[in-house]
This record gives structure tokens, C-alpha cells and sequence, in this order.
């Protein structure tokens, strides 16, 4: 397997796609934080994981690209034939995505906290806090990458795997993002202008669009299987609190919720990927 990890990852080292897209996250870290005016001092954690969402789907771009191309120049049968098993080729594919991912990731956070610190800005919460949120961004990493490889792998052509790609991460960013924003509601809130001036509400009142019960649960099961979903939820998990009036906080335990189903889900998707890559037929 080793043999096969060096071969990957010097052909990753030459895919200029990857290279694009580690460019691309440099250049939208410094345009987030240095060519914008917020006329206020925004702290440097509020941008620090906001491109998540957004990297897993650019990745998974690239990556049906790199594995497509195994297909189209016949390169996977030739790895076969000299002696790897599916399985490693499987498994390796997912170790080289990961990291690759995951170096994507760090490349924005430097440029981020460098950039920030430029402009002269503070981090609002302490190291532990950041910490814990960036552990949760690499399992949810990890879960994309199990599922991007499971979907792409077993695609024979690199359109076909470009399309299936894109469409299935925004259909879930879109799912993701909605479920999150449901669960933010409060229960109670305050009247608005008009209510106050028209009708004479000054009391909190009951807010429609706050989900409790069986409902939230469903919704939160949502957030935490759908990996687009987490990754929305990993954006905004150091301001996930309970404000009075003005927000619900979503989940309890997200940082332990989100390790459990991202190790739940990525093995999953990897045995069963494995089980059907080993009964698929390479021409």
C-alpha cells in the first residue's frame, strides 16, 4: 500500500486542478479579510471556518477529475494488474483525498489568521473553543471525503462524476443550510415595530417558527448526517448559544455528535464502497 501512496501523492503533487484550487483558497482568504471594508472591527473567528461548505464542494470538483482519470487512461487496471487489490486502491484514494482536503482547509485558515492579524484584529474566543470547532471541521472533512470518493469511485466517467458531484453537495448544502436556520429560531421573541405601534404588543411573544419537539430532533438528525450540513454547522459552532429572544442554540453536544456520526458514516460508506468497487467491472 505504501508503493501506492507514493504514486498518488507524487501524481497529486503534478495535478495542476489541485494546485488551482489551493491558489483560489489563498486568493478568497485574503479577499474575505483584506480587500473588504466593514466599517466596524470584525474579530478574526468569524471568518476563520465560513469557507468550509464552499471547499468541500471545489474538492470534490477536483478529485472526480483525478479519480476520473484513472478510468479514462486505463491507469486503475494497470494498478490492479501489478499487484494492488481494490481495496488498497480504494483506501488510498481516501487517505490522499483527506489530506489533500485537509491541507486545502489549513491553506484558508493560515491566509485567514494572517490576513486578520494584518488588519490588526483579535480573536473572540479562546484557544480551546477554536480548537474543538477545528477538530469538527476535520471530521466533517473526513465524512465528505468517505462519501465524495464512494460516489465518485464508482463512476466510470469523469463528466458523469463532475455532475453527480456538484449536484449531490448543493442539494445537501441547500438541505443542511435550511435545517440549521430552523433550529436557530427561538421559541419566544420580541414584537417588531409594527406589532408594538399597531397592535400593542410589548410582551415576547410565541415565535411560528420555532421547531420543538419530534420535529427539532428530526431536523437536528439532518444537520449531523448530512455531511454538507455539518459543515454548515462547523461555520457557525463557536456562536451556537442560547441568546434570549434572539436565537435557539441548535444542538447539544455538537462537538461529540459530529464525531460520532462522521466515523459512523465514513465507515459505513467506505465498507459498502469497497464491497461494491470490488464487484464492479474496469474495462
Amino acid at each position: 500500500m505504501s508503493r501506492l501512496l507514493n504514486a498518488e501523492f507524487h501524481r497529486l503533487i503534478k495535478y495542476k486542478p489541485y494546485w488551482i484550487d489551493c491558489i483560489a483558497v489563498v486568493l478568497y482568504g485574503i479577499y474575505a479579510t483584506l480587500l473588504n471594508d466593514f466599517g466596524y472591527t470584525p474579530s478574526i473567528d468569524s471568518f476563520l471556518f465560513e469557507a468550509l461548505p464552499y471547499i468541500c464542494i471545489i474538492t470534490g470538483v477536483v478529485f472526480s477529475q483525478f479519480i476520473g482519470e484513472d478510468y479514462t487512461c486505463g491507469t486503475i487496471r494497470n494498478k490492479l494488474i501489478n499487484g494492488h487489490t481494490r481495496k488498497t486502491y480504494y483506501l488510498t484514494e481516501i487517505i490522499v483525498i483527506f489530506l489533500a482536503n485537509v491541507t486545502v482547509f489549513n491553506l484558508y485558515v493560515i491566509t485567514t489568521i494572517l490576513a486578520g492579524l494584518l488588519r490588526k484584529w483579535e480573536f473572540e474566543f479562546k484557544t480551546k473553543v477554536l480548537f474543538n470547532c477545528y477538530i469538527a471541521c476535520i471530521f466533517t472533512i473526513f465524512l465528505i471525503t468517505a462519501m465524495s470518493v464512494f460516489l465518485i469511485i464508482l463512476i466510470r466517467y469523469k463528466v458523469a462524476g463532475l455532475i453527480a458531484i456538484v449536484s449531490l453537495s448543493i442539494f445537501l448544502l441547500i438541505i443542511g443550510n435550511a435545517s440549521y436556520n430552523k433550529l436557530r429560531q427561538p421559541e419566544y421573541r420580541l414584537p417588531n415595530e409594527y406589532e408594538i405601534e399597531e397592535k400593542g404588543i410589548t410582551e415576547p411573544i410565541q415565535n411560528a417558527l420555532y421547531y420543538g419537539g419530534n420535529i427539532r430532533k428530526i431536523y437536528e438528525f439532518i444537520i449531523f448526517s448530512d455531511p454538507n450540513g455539518q459543515a454548515v454547522y462547523d461555520t457557525e459552532l463557536m456562536y451556537d448559544k442560547y441568546i434570549e429572544f434572539d436565537q435557539s442554540k441548535v444542538a447539544t453536544y455538537p462537538y461529540i455528535k459530529i464525531i460520532i456520526f462522521s466515523i459512523l458514516e465514513s465507515t459505513a460508506s467506505i465498507v459498502i464502497g469497497i464491497y461494491l468497487f470490488n464487484r464492479k467491472d474496469i474495462r
